[in-house]
């Protein structure tokens, strides 16, 4: 079963749960309108957050695959990917996908988990400092002294 709760879609955060096994159906007739839909009014998702700590794993191979085509559909327009979990395989994701996917993933497991991953997503929702015009400021300052 796949829950998606996209209401910090605002702040371009997904939250997605993924309890028991996955269905080609989850892909296909949740998940991926769910980002398209979201997609429609912004540029980019800023993070998605899985929580896997109950996938029990997909139904078989078609859905494997359904799963791989919406990843390639949509990778370059997520920004961090954070998975929960408690698998051993699961730990091993970020070494692969970050290889081979635009979006930076990052596993927690524990029982701070959540709070840590959504801790880490929500880093990149704090605006950086305007670092052009503090190097334009400083330069100036340099010339007039």
């Amino acid at each position: 079963m796949l829950n998606i709760d996209t209401t910090h879609g605002a702040d371009g955060i997904v939250e997605i749960c993924i309890t028991g096994k996955l269905h080609k159906e989850d892909l296909l007739e949740k998940l991926e309108p769910a980002l398209d839909e979201l997609l429609e009014t912004q540029d980019t998702i800023t993070g998605l957050m899985i929580d896997a700590i109950e996938f029990e794993g997909w139904d078989g191979l078609s859905t494997i695959m359904s799963h791989m085509g919406v990843v390639r559909r949509h990778h370059k327009f997520i920004k961090r990917v954070a998975v929960c979990g408690n698998k051993g395989w699961q730990k091993m994701l970020p070494k692969f996908s970050n290889v081979f996917l635009k979006p930076e993933l990052k596993f927690f497991g524990g029982e701070d988990a959540k709070t840590e991953a959504r801790n880490w997503l929500d880093d990149l929702l704090i605006e950086p400092k305007d670092t052009e015009s503090t190097h334009e400021e400083s330069h100036h300052h340099e010339h007039a002294e």
